[in-house]
Formats: C-alpha cells, structure tokens, sequence
C-alpha cells in the first residue's frame, strides 16, 4: 500500500500520494551584512505564495518577492530581513500550518 495525504484548506481539499512535505524558512547573508530570509513548500498546505507574499510584506513592513524553485516545482517568497521566527510564528497560528511541518534553517549564525 502506497502512502498518501489530505490537505483541506476551507472549502479546497486535495489528495497526494507520499508523504507530507515541511515548509522551509531558511535565513542567509548576501551583499555584506544584510539578510534575506526564503520561504518554500508552501503549495504543499495549499497556501497562495503570491498572497501570502503581499500578507507578510504588510506585516513586516519589509520587501517580498515570489520566485520559481530552481530545478524544482512551486514557488519560492523572498522577504527582505531576518524575520525568521515571526514568520515561523505567522504560519503556525495564522496559515495552521502544524509545528512539526515547519523547518526554520538560519544560517547566518556563525
């Protein structure tokens, strides 16, 4: 028997086969000391990246962007800053994402 899941989000529901992927926020350094932090994995809950980007840019008062995963399917949101553990806070109580799906990586910590 072949593993599968059900996501429901409101009135969407979808079945997948396998098993259910974590959403990754990784933060890293680029041009010197600033940070930028990346979010993927988000189709797999059945969040909007482009909507959840204008959310996050709103709360944060930051700048978001959405890109294409390289070599991957789905999308990807840049936030501007080290905003890791508000985002991680964000999507566990307003997007209900579980804990134990969410991946937080910083690698800006030496």
């Amino acid at each position: 028997m072949q593993a599968h899941h059900i996501v429901t989000r409101g009135n969407d529901s979808v079945v997948r086969k396998g098993g259910l992927k974590t959403v990754q926020i990784m933060t890293e350094r680029w041009q010197g000391n600033k940070k930028m932090t990346k979010l993927s994995g988000l189709e797999t809950f059945l969040v909007d990246p482009e909507a959840l980007a204008s959310e996050l840019q709103k709360k944060f008062a930051c700048s978001t962007t959405v890109a294409e995963l390289p070599s991957k399917k789905g999308l990807e949101v840049l936030v501007q800053g080290g905003v890791i553990e508000n985002l991680a806070k964000h999507l566990i109580e307003q997007c209900g994402i579980p804990k134990r799906y969410v991946e937080v990586l910083d690698k800006t910590r030496r």
